[in-house]
């Protein structure tokens, strides 16, 4: 009961700053969803731990924990993947933004010898 108590209040809490954090625009609407979303679920399943041996077993799985544990790799999985795909592109900027300074900073000091020349 203590436990139940606690996820769903730090729960709540999550979601209330997800909120706050799409109103001041740090989350975008989709990624707000998929957070509240996860969330929300976490409070079903903490509510009404029955569901996931229902939906396990509709699903073919032997064991509600056991879909729990399928679901949580595949959310893991995803999150992963978005965090490198999110880092390939900051990479990409990095590298762009480095060439650019280069490439201009080459410019200017091949401005400022010809004027020292003439």
């Amino acid at each position: 009961m203590i436990l139940q108590v606690l996820v769903i209040t730090s729960s709540l809490l999550i979601i209330v700053n997800l909120i706050s954090k799409f109103k001041k625009g740090s989350l975008t609407l989709k990624e707000t969803a998929f957070w509240v979303i996860l969330w929300l679920s976490v409070i079903i399943v903490f509510l009404f731990p029955s569901i996931t041996s229902t939906l396990a077993q509709i699903l073919g799985i032997t064991r509600g924990a056991d879909l729990i544990i399928y679901i949580a790799i595949l959310v893991l999985s995803y999150l992963v993947f978005k965090i490198f795909l999110k880092m390939e592109k900051i990479e990409r900027d990095i590298t762009k933004i480095v060439r650019d300074k280069s490439l201009k900073q080459i410019k200017h000091e091949k401005a400022k010898r010809q004027k020292h020349q003439n």
